[in-house]
């Protein structure tokens, strides 16, 4: 809001300034300082000291046509320059300037306010303030929520769980049940007992497996 006020007083004035030295000063010291200085003093010290110095050394005919090529000359130089300097000029460089000037002024002060104004600020605000919110709070916490759930919830537990139960059931019960049942079988028969020291290592071999796959 403070730079949007700076921006309109400073355009304000410029504008204002601007058209008051191009309109006013310009004007009125190029066209009544010029057309009065040029017209009066020249055309006075021109026309009558020239002409009296003229007439003075020469005839009164060629006073007569000096004195009308004076007439054109004052005409040619004094009226028609100052009207189309004076007037054109001003009319060109006042009312087209200061149009072209308004436009540009209008057209900086409106789009340049606008751009860093209202888009620029809505666009950092709502992209900046949307994309972080939605991605900081929405994607990452459901990202970390649901994967971090998911893996210490469902899939350590039911690694956990199934494996550890599944291979302390399965391995502790069948396997070793079903080798000592076996072994000992085995071991009924009188001409089995050279069975025994297999029976032993096979009961220690799998007892070390399991106990070590449980740590």
């Amino acid at each position: 809001v403070f730079l949007s006020i700076f921006f309109v007083m400073r355009l304000y004035v410029r504008l204002y300034v601007h058209t008051y030295i191009h309109t006013y000063v310009h004007t009125y010291v190029y066209t009544y300082v010029y057309t009065y200085v040029y017209t009066y003093v020249y055309t006075y010290v021109y026309t009558y000291v020239y002409t009296y110095v003229y007439t003075d050394v020469y005839n009164t005919y060629l006073m007569c046509i000096n004195t009308y090529g004076i007439y054109v000359h004052a005409y040619v130089h004094i009226y028609l320059r100052t009207y189309i300097h004076a007037y054109l000029y001003t009319y060109v460089h006042t009312c087209v300037h200061t149009y072209v000037h308004y436009l540009h002024t209008y057209v900086h002060m409106y789009l340049h306010t606008y751009i860093h104004t209202y888009v620029r600020t809505y666009v950092y605000i709502y992209v900046y303030i949307y994309a972080y919110t939605y991605v900081h709070t929405f994607i990452l916490l459901y990202e970390h929520t649901y994967l971090h759930t998911y893996i210490h919830t469902y899939v350590r537990t039911y690694v956990y769980i199934y494996v550890y139960i599944y291979a302390y059931t399965y391995v502790h019960t069948f396997i070793l049940l079903y080798v000592h049942r076996f072994v000992r079988r085995l071991s009924d028969f009188p001409h089995c007992y050279c069975m025994l020291p297999i029976y032993y290592l096979s009961t220690t071999i799998v007892f070390n497996f399991v106990l070590n796959f449980q740590y």
